[in-house]
């Protein structure tokens, strides 16, 4: 049997075709999946967001008042918002399906933030003011 030589370029072709038909779908099926738990990671690193300020706020605090420090934290994109109430700091993160989580974490001091801050929708890494002050820390943004 003798073959043409566009035969068999067109039979590779051909089974090219079908490995990228079948190849096409499962990629898209993992990097859906991928995307769907990125959440998880967030999370994590919220908690590790958290701790990390709350940690900075006590050192900070042993100075006593006029103490400041600049420090550089890394918010990941699904922080929707953060609040703090007393001694706690809390980041709100979009958990896809499971709605709205929260990661947070206890100082041993007052926790403030400024209100001329915009807290909402901040992601990636941030440059974040933290001065004590009567006996509280202020964080600016």
């Amino acid at each position: 049997m003798e073959f043409s030589r566009g035969q068999v370029s067109m039979e590779s072709l051909l089974m090219i075709g079908f490995l990228l038909l079948l190849l096409i779908p499962i990629l898209g099926y993992t990097l859906g999946m991928l995307a769907n738990e990125s959440w998880k990671l967030d999370a994590q690193q919220a908690s590790m967001a958290t701790k990390r300020i709350t940690s900075i706020a006590n050192r900070l605090a042993m100075g006593g008042d006029g103490t400041f420090s600049t420090e550089t934290v890394f918010i990941p994109s699904s922080v929707m918002n953060i609040t703090t109430q007393d001694n706690e700091i809390t980041f709100f993160i979009d958990a896809k399906e499971l709605g709205v989580i929260e990661e947070s974490a206890i100082a041993d001091v007052h926790l403030d933030l400024n209100p001329a801050s915009n807290w909402t929708n901040i992601h990636g890494m941030n440059v974040i003011l933290m001065n004590v002050s009567g006996g509280r820390v202020l964080l600016t943004k």
